[in-house]
């Protein structure tokens, strides 16, 4: 085991809520959901959204986004929208029902935006990515200040905004992306016990992903742990990391080193050869094929 060497697909790191920086091959950057900066308000739910000093994330952190794509449309996962777009002029990938609204608000160029439906196939220079459709939380669930929480909590206000919030409940674009060398990232939002999380697993298991990065609610079902390993199994994929868990980063580490433990417990028992994982905040990870000396 003298010589080794790593031939990386693709490098990640989690930041924070559903923000992932996804480090491709070739150096480009593919940057998700940003929301880095604290938010302004002092209203006691956001004390999850703002990142523990120690961290040493800040949104200069991200020294590069070629790409910027857009899971939905809520204060936690656009806020840093027009910081990087003012700082990087990247690509910016979100459902077309947000795209109007998501320039105005930010004044971002309509030639810097590409909108995608549900359930369609896009090939861009650096990666395919294939759109699957979501929706944020199940219908009958009443936000009726989401439109305000936005300029309220993060001092973002203008044309655009309280409809981007409106939006945000209504729209969820779920993806799959493949790189050039083949190597294929599920991103799936929303709660595991909502009714359509097993058509969209489904739908994730055809395009057979090696990795997928879901969501953790805040608000999990009994015995979690049970769906997350139907879902690995079912899938197929051989790892599984966590998004939107900053409360349980926070404030409830155990909890979610409980649930991971137990869904890989689960896992090991079915004879399933995959794991969950919980990347440490802002530490970059290298997923590939490793050639070594035995």
């Amino acid at each position: 085991m003298e010589k080794t060497e790593n031939y990386g697909v693709v490098s990640l790191r989690w930041l924070n809520g559903q923000c992932y920086e996804i480090r491709l091959s070739n150096g480009k950057v593919i940057l998700t959901d940003p929301m880095i900066s604290d938010p302004v308000s002092d209203a006691p739910w956001l004390k999850f959204y703002r990142i523990p000093k120690e961290y040493g994330i800040t949104p200069e952190s991200v020294e590069r986004v070629d790409y910027l794509i857009l899971n939905h449309t809520h204060c936690d996962h656009i806020s840093d929208v027009e910081y990087y777009i003012k700082k990087f002029n990247p690509m910016v990938i979100c459902h077309e029902a947000v795209a109007y609204e998501l320039a105005k608000a930010f004044d971002i160029p309509f030639t810097s935006v590409y909108a995608v439906g549900s359930e369609e196939t896009h090939e861009f220079l650096d990666f395919k990515m294939e759109t699957l459709h979501g929706t944020h939380n199940e219908q009958g669930m009443k936000y009726s200040t989401m439109a305000n929480i936005l300029e309220e909590d993060y001092g973002i206000g203008g044309p655009g905004t309280r409809e981007l919030g409106h939006l945000g409940g209504l729209i969820q674009l779920n993806f799959i992306l493949t790189t050039k060398e083949n190597f294929k990232i599920a991103f799936v939002g929303g709660r595991l016990d909502a009714m359509w999380s097993r058509p969209m697993i489904r739908a994730v298991a055809k395009a057979e992903p090696n990795i997928m990065i879901r969501q953790v609610s805040g608000r999990l079902p009994e015995n979690p742990e049970q769906i997350y390993a139907d879902e690995i199994e079912q899938t197929g994929v051989r790892l599984m990391l966590p998004m939107h868990h900053e409360k349980y980063d926070i404030s409830e580490k155990e909890t979610l080193a409980n649930l991971i433990e137990k869904t890989n417990i689960m896992l090991q028992e079915r004879g399933v050869n995959a794991n969950m994982v919980n990347p440490v905040r802002g530490r970059w990870y290298q997923l590939g094929i490793s050639f070594r000396e035995i």
